[in-house]
């Protein structure tokens, strides 16, 4: 399946900051963070949770793990940010990875 679809797949090798502040509004269904938020201050954590839900098309999904720093989503963006614990405990637990204490998975609710 990955195969058939790497047509679909951009890299890119700028910042997430930089990058979203060149998208329209509602341009990307699916985000992973890999490790990113592990070193940004808690404001520029929300900050770039601001602008992936300005990027980010209704229902989209975004994901991200925990290693040394504990982030989920602030309560300032819990109406528009909804986890999805469940899955994210699966993905955990089925993770081969040993060394995250913690997988988040939410969904944007711009409705």
């Amino acid at each position: 399946m990955i195969r058939d679809r790497l047509d679909r797949v951009e890299i890119v090798t700028a910042r997430c900051e930089d990058y979203f502040a060149g998208l329209k509004d509602a341009s990307i269904s699916k985000f992973n963070f890999s490790n990113i938020f592990e070193w940004m201050s808690p404001r520029d954590f929300e900050a770039l949770l601001r602008e992936t839900v300005r990027v980010a098309r209704d229902k989209a999904v975004l994901t991200y793990r925990n290693l040394l720093v504990f982030r989920e989503r602030p309560a300032s963006l819990e109406g528009v940010l909804r986890p999805r614990r469940e899955q994210a405990r699966a993905l955990l637990e089925a993770d081969l990875s040993f060394i995250y204490d913690n997988y988040v998975v939410e969904q944007v609710e711009k409705g």
